[in-house]
């Protein structure tokens, strides 16, 4: 009897576009503690992920705020949004359609994704900072697969909550 073959497709895609949508520093001259002093840095920082049907993109947004906190007030140092737009190649052939405009897309693609996105933003961020004191910022560590899993729980609880306003 002859052996049947598992086929595995690779999966083939490509950066279609990476933007920063917004950048802004704030002059250090405008924090409550002197050159010397040393900044308290803190960042906020979200994502969203989407999908645009007509061309089959998944997109990757990333907003990024860092700030000095003093005293229980939060003074802005700088933020960022950058936005990734990645294409697979035979996107409808490889992936099976859920609903109207969704696709099961496998997870440690998306795991990829994420890390591409999050590897360009720490580089955005790198080469748009001028100032030099805020140069020095550890930029924080995340975690890509329990990010996913965030994201996937959110966008869950979003849906529900259109449903139940819609009945």
């Amino acid at each position: 009897m002859p052996k049947t073959q598992n086929k595995k497709r690779e999966i083939e895609f490509s950066i279609k576009s990476i933007k920063v949508l917004e950048f802004h520093e704030s002059n250090p001259s405008t924090l409550p503690l002197s050159e010397s002093e040393e900044l308290n840095s803190k960042s906020t920082v979200r994502y969203e992920l989407g999908f645009k049907p007509p061309e089959d993109l998944i997109l990757f947004r990333i907003y990024t705020h860092f700030f000095h906190e003093s005293e229980g007030e939060k003074y802005p140092l700088f933020s960022l949004t950058s936005e990734y737009a990645f294409e697979v190649k035979h996107f409808k052939e490889l992936f099976k359609k859920t609903n109207s405009d969704e696709f099961d897309v496998p997870h440690e693609l998306l795991v990829i994704f994420i890390n591409i996105a999050i590897a360009g933003t720490r580089g955005m961020i790198v080469a748009s900072i001028r100032n030099d004191r805020y140069k020095n910022i550890y930029l924080p560590i995340f975690n890509p697969q329990k990010l996913l899993q965030n994201l996937l729980e959110q966008q869950l609880k979003n849906v529900k909550e259109e449903k139940q306003k819609g009945v």
